[in-house]
């Protein structure tokens, strides 16, 4: 299409179409209104030469259609009215942008080329920030990648990721004002800075989520110290022959040599206010061997009331087993040691 830059050659209908079709952009900046317009023009003249007078149409409802275009309202506004504070505004932003485009071209590797095909990512990871930021004011104590139920979460996350890039891509509010408008340049620009400050809080916040996962998944130290059955600490051992007799002075290793432990010895069983003893190897207490010795304690105090002693095991005699080529273990029983004392 050829392109038509001197005035004296654009066709008298062509010149009374624009002057209409500006008329209808009278409440835009001069600015939006260039951006708007540029080109048309030239289009335009060649459309008259191409088809005749009669395909320009109607000026008002093409303007209404630049209009919409452009995510503007279709109907003519009230003319922007610029106040000094505005116009200031308007030039700190305008320098500012300037400022930033030309050291981006200085960079080496067509560093502006980079940034604007990165545009699109930014869009979803604002509206990613977004969802998480309302997730955590909404309750959301612990923060994940998708907040919430998996199934709300995806619906909100995805719905703000099509919003967000709407957005960027000047179909929704508040259209193409964001480029001239100084107030809602500003809010979009703290909005921004807004998400770019709370990425990395966002992400100490999924950490910090992850590390409470696994807290709650694995046991700690404290919580988990000695032998659990069904996540209920063992309180002691009693072993019993193949016999089904109960022995006693049974030490216990794991596979590793390591000794078996049920308590430390010195919390408080809130069942019973009682601890357990250590069996001596000369001055050296061990907690793995067993039944331990159990010592009653005063609820109120938590002091000593007996020296401790050995308890009868649950069951007197349980029934014999075997195990084909094995031979088992002879040991004395719980009643041959007490004779023996």
């Amino acid at each position: 299409m050829n392109t038509i830059a001197d005035q004296g050659t654009i066709a008298p209908e062509v010149q009374d179409f624009l002057a209409a079709v500006r008329a209808q952009l009278a409440d835009l900046d001069p600015e939006e209104q260039r951006e708007i317009l540029d080109g048309l023009e030239a289009d335009l003249a060649d459309l008259v030469a191409e088809r005749g007078g009669e395909a320009l149409g109607d000026p008002v409802a093409y303007a209404r259609e630049l209009r919409t275009a452009a995510g503007l309202e279709p109907v003519m506004g009230r003319p922007v009215q610029r106040t000094s504070v505005s116009a200031g505004v308007q030039s700190f932003l305008d320098d500012a942008h300037a400022l930033f485009d030309r050291s981006t071209m200085a960079m080496p590797g067509d560093a502006s080329g980079l940034l604007e095909a990165l545009q699109p990512a930014w869009w979803v990871l604002r509206a990613w920030v977004a969802v998480e930021v309302a997730a955590y004011f909404l309750g959301e104590w612990s923060l994940q990648v998708i907040p919430g139920t998996n199934v709300v979460g995806a619906i909100a996350l995805a719905a703000a990721v099509v919003l967000s890039v709407q957005l960027g891509r000047g179909r929704l509010w508040p259209g193409a004002r964001w480029r001239t408008a100084a107030g809602w340049r500003l809010l979009l620009l703290s909005l921004n800075v807004f998400a770019v400050v709370m990425v990395p809080v966002v992400l100490q916040g999924l950490q910090h989520g992850r590390d409470q996962a696994q807290a709650y998944a694995q046991p700690s130290a404290a919580s988990a110290t000695g032998l659990q059955l069904n996540g209920r600490p063992v309180r002691n051992i009693y072993p019993y022959d193949a016999q089904g007799n109960p022995l006693t002075g049974i030490q216990l290793l794991d596979r590793r040599g390591r000794p078996l432990v049920v308590d430390n010895g010195l919390d408080v069983q809130e069942e019973s206010s009682m601890r357990l003893l250590p069996w001596l190897n000369g001055r050296i207490g061990q907690l793995n061997v067993f039944p331990l010795p159990e010592q009653a304690l005063d609820p109120s105090t938590g002091q000593a009331v007996d020296d401790g002693s050995m308890q009868l095991p649950p069951v007197n005699h349980l029934p014999p087993v075997s195990l084909a080529g094995v031979t088992p273990s002879v040991l004395q029983a719980v009643g041959a040691v007490t004779a023996e004392n």
